[in-house]
């Protein structure tokens, strides 16, 4: 069984080098594992690149776009390179732990069904459990919108097709929930269509992130990907891959649910910039339940008039939640 360690990369070209100089340095030879990295058009810290085109060994592929693609452009790409029965997205700023990389494969191996893997990580998945869910509801119930992370994130590649990947990148291409989180949307369709397995053994260790390199909101120290109206932008994409799904309407719901519960989440955590920048944070909590309350409805779920009032008391919950904490 051949696995794909596929790693998107832009502007990091010295990061990038030091992580596949990591990977090459593991055990495992080209019948075992294929590394491949994708530059997004970068044109800054390019050295390491130039370095990774010198690079000539058997298990290791590079690619380079003329001009960026955008990071779900870049995430396509990558994936698609891959020939392996599974494949691993991996940012440039981690790394595996090479010792317990057995563990996943002998899993791949007994169980090539699976549809989406998600090992422990040193940070964003510290405290994620074993879980073995069979595929559809259980899977979606197990991981959809667990976390955004994209590092360890493993997908069976007889599953996440050439063609998959085309059509999603058509379809989504003006999806705002898609340009920034492409994983989450492949993810999903695995999910639906293969089992779930997740494990505390620790696979991925998060490098530090290099904040001169991030796109930020200079008032509030937030990277543009975080701000709330992007946020909110991202909330509606997500409902919009749902409604495409044409999924039982109790499983849209829940899956509704887990997007409102992710995004409140999102605005949370960056509260303290929004304050340190003197934005209107309860205003801006204020806003989401609207918007949230917005998509129930427009969702058209055959609900009752007391139904409806129970969710939007639960909206109102979740995001007086975040004002309080």
């Amino acid at each position: 069984m051949l696995f794909s360690v596929c790693v998107p990369s832009y502007n990091r070209g010295h990061r990038a080098y030091e992580l596949i100089q990591r990977l090459l340095g593991m055990s495992l030879d080209e019948t075992q594992i294929e590394i491949i990295c994708s530059n997004n058009g970068s044109d800054k810290n390019v050295e390491g690149y130039e370095e990774l085109k010198k690079i000539r060994d058997k298990r290791f592929v590079y690619h380079e776009f003329s001009t960026n693609q955008g990071f779900a452009g870049n995430v396509n790409q990558v994936i698609k390179m891959s020939h392996g029965d599974f494949c691993m997205l991996l940012s440039d700023e981690d790394w595996i732990l090479e010792e317990n990389l057995e563990f996943y494969l002998r899993m791949m191996d007994k169980y090539p069904d699976i549809g989406v893997i998600r090992p422990r990580t040193g940070f964003a998945f510290a405290d994620i459990e074993d879980c073995f869910a069979g595929a559809g509801k259980q899977a979606i119930d197990a991981f959809y919108m667990r976390g955004l992370y994209v590092s360890g994130m493993i997908f069976n590649r007889h599953i996440v097709t050439d063609q998959m990947i085309d059509e999603y990148a058509e379809k989504y291409r003006d999806n705002t929930g898609y340009i920034y989180y492409p994983h989450m949307f492949i993810s999903t369709y695995a999910l639906l269509r293969g089992h779930f397995f997740a494990s505390d053994v620790w696979l991925v260790s998060e490098g530090e992130t290099e904040e001169d390199l991030q796109v930020m909101d200079k008032a509030a120290e937030i990277p543009a990907y975080d701000a709330y109206d992007n946020v909110i932008k991202q909330m509606h994409g997500f409902i919009e891959h749902i409604k495409d799904l044409e999924l039982p309407l109790p499983m849209q719901f829940d899956m509704l649910v887990m997007v409102f519960e992710q995004h409140a989440y999102l605005i949370r955590h960056r509260r303290e910039g929004y304050e340190a920048g003197g934005f209107d944070y309860p205003g801006i909590m204020r806003l989401m339940a609207q918007k949230m309350k917005d998509e129930l409805h427009d969702m058209k779920l055959p609900f009752q008039k007391e139904d409806f009032e129970a969710v939007c008391q639960f909206i109102d919950s979740i995001t007086m939640k975040a004002n309080e904490e």
